[in-house]
């Protein structure tokens, strides 16, 4: 019931760990830019009762929760660390959480792709990020393989490269989150025309969130085939419009019209 998490051959200067606000990355690659995860996520744990230790080069860090007996902060509960040094280095950085049940691990396994990936031949990867068809992650949008948030507006499951998250990583910028996901689609469109154009006329059709920014991205052949989907269900003389009154104007001039999403009329 303990859950282990290395990294190899590395270890850290305590203030960049412990000091809220700064930070050891200095990879873009890496996650993490603000300062504070390793303190909360040491602190969110002992509270929920589960024992941390970190060994790091030659010493051994313990956090704990223990009382303040002077200072501004007296009497109050502070997270500390408690640290020993320790006879023989140890080249990897590790941390080790006790208490973990398996329902728990079961459970956070299915918040990083890379510990639980979804079924073969379910996704589809581009430059910008991966779409994953299997309708278990439906809606669920990753960053560089973590959770970040699910959105019910959404048709499909991402893993996105790059985008700006909020402190907490519980939150995307919607517009961000639009124009990523156009660049997928875009991406994926070019990669497999034949598979994905339908699947973009249905989620334009039910003016999913993916496809609301895609006509920043979209190019002529992507236009015709969207066109040749909205022909077979509607026929070849149906004009595409939004609204009653649009559909009454131009019923009353003898076209045949079909309202439908504005996502797919534009």
């Amino acid at each position: 019931q303990t859950v282990t998490i290395t990294t190899k051959n590395i270890s850290i200067e305590a203030a960049t760990l412990l000091l809220l606000g700064k930070t050891s990355k200095t990879d873009a690659d890496q996650r993490g830019k603000f300062g504070e995860g390793f303190a909360l996520g040491c602190l969110a744990l002992v509270r929920a009762g589960h024992p941390v230790t970190i060994h790091n080069g030659h010493e051994r860090w313990k956090p704990e929760i223990s009382k303040a007996e002077d200072g501004p902060f007296k009497d109050h509960d502070l997270l500390v660390m408690s640290t020993r040094k320790l006879p023989d280095y140890r080249p990897d950085f590790s941390v080790e959480i006790e208490n973990v049940s398996l329902d728990v691990w079961n459970a956070t396994k299915k918040l990083f792709l890379f510990l639980e990936q979804p079924a073969e031949g379910t996704t589809v990867k581009v430059p910008e990020g991966v779409v994953i068809m299997d309708p278990v992650y439906h809606g669920h949008v990753y960053c560089r393989g973590i959770f970040v948030m699910h959105n019910d507006d959404i048709e499909f499951g991402y893993d996105i490269n790059n985008i700006t998250l909020d402190r907490d990583r519980r939150m995307i910028d919607e517009w961000d989150l639009r124009w990523k996901l156009g660049n997928i689609w875009q991406s994926a469109l070019k990669a497999n025309p034949e598979l994905m154009a339908p699947r973009v006329y249905d989620m334009a059709k039910n003016g999913k969130t993916e496809v609301k920014g895609l006509h920043h991205h979209i190019d002529q052949r992507l236009v015709a085939s969207l066109r040749t989907e909205f022909h077979k269900e509607h026929g070849e003389d149906t004009v595409p419009v939004t609204t009653m009154s649009e559909a009454r104007e131009l019923e009353s001039l003898g076209a045949s019209v079909a309202i439908v999403d504005p996502t797919l009329q534009q």
